[in-house]
């Protein structure tokens, strides 16, 4: 049954809703009405909310000097510069790129991630690797380098062929 879901689930997704819409439409209660207010209210309040956002920004925005721009300009600017250049120093990271074991030195295989780290992997090329040696145990997160590695084999084979070719 899991396997059908894992491999099926878009269309059955897709039938529940065509079944959706067949009963709404046939359907004899307000249910249709009741949808249509939900909704509507939804949107309302969605509405209303980015509207209040972006009138409460242009109320901050205008309350500013210029020095005061400039300084939150330069403050999240350099931020953003300091995040890209963590991120590029934790990414070369040799200790988080290694495929052995932190622990036996063994070899690590892949494993599934845990639901927290699809929000780190956002940010961060990581996997969740597991300890081949069963006494270990060891699970945790490396850097995934398998593009890098293609580009760089990439790039040494194009210039082993351009000293060859000389």
């Amino acid at each position: 049954m899991r396997r059908i879901w894992r491999e099926y689930r878009f269309e059955i997704i897709l039938t529940l809703l065509i079944l959706l819409g067949f009963f709404l439409l046939v359907e004899r209660f307000n249910i249709r009405q009741s949808l249509w207010l939900w909704l509507s209210g939804a949107g309302k309040a969605l509405v209303g909310g980015i509207t209040a956002m972006i009138t409460t920004t242009l109320n901050f925005l205008s309350n500013r000097t210029a020095s005061d721009l400039t300084g939150l300009v330069l403050i999240l600017g350099a931020v953003g510069v300091l995040g890209w250049r963590m991120r590029r120093r934790i990414i070369q990271a040799p200790s988080l790129s290694d495929k052995a074991c932190p622990r036996c030195g063994k070899e690590l295989h892949r494993v599934h991630r845990a639901p927290g780290d699809r929000l780190i992997g956002f940010f961060l090329p990581m996997r969740r690797y597991l300890c081949n040696n069963p006494t270990c145990g060891w699970t945790g997160l490396r850097i995934y380098t398998a593009t890098r590695a293609r580009r760089r084999s990439k790039r040494s084979s194009d210039a082993e062929e351009t000293v060859g070719a000389e």
